[in-house]
């Protein structure tokens, strides 16, 4: 092996060890000066189940949950409640009874 394919493979080693130490330097960094923010990107979302508050009038089913919409605003009331954050919402409508939203917190 010639001198300079030495040196050029002693530098894409010191390389890539010196971008892996300043990784790491970040990541520690950020666990010291905020702690929780680690922990907020790598937790996952709880699911909390609200079931929609409908009722029978003149045959037809109203419901308190229309649409997609509303479901974000309780799920998001919902999450505030439990002091965590607000990740996402899906409605399972149903045509007999009550609708279904699915909420989704971290």
């Amino acid at each position: 092996m010639k001198k300079s394919q030495k040196v050029k493979k002693s530098i894409k080693i010191i390389s890539v060890i010196a971008f892996i130490l300043v990784i790491l330097l970040i990541v520690l960094l950020i666990r010291y000066y905020n702690p929780t923010l680690l922990n907020k990107i790598t937790k996952k979302p709880r699911l909390f189940i609200i079931k929609d508050e409908c009722s029978m009038i003149l045959g037809n089913i109203i419901h308190k949950i229309k649409n997609e919409d509303e479901c974000k605003i309780f799920c998001r009331n919902d999450c505030e409640l439990r002091k965590i954050d607000f990740y996402n919402s899906e409605l399972i409508k149903s045509n007999n009874s009550c609708h279904t939203c699915n909420c989704y917190c971290k």
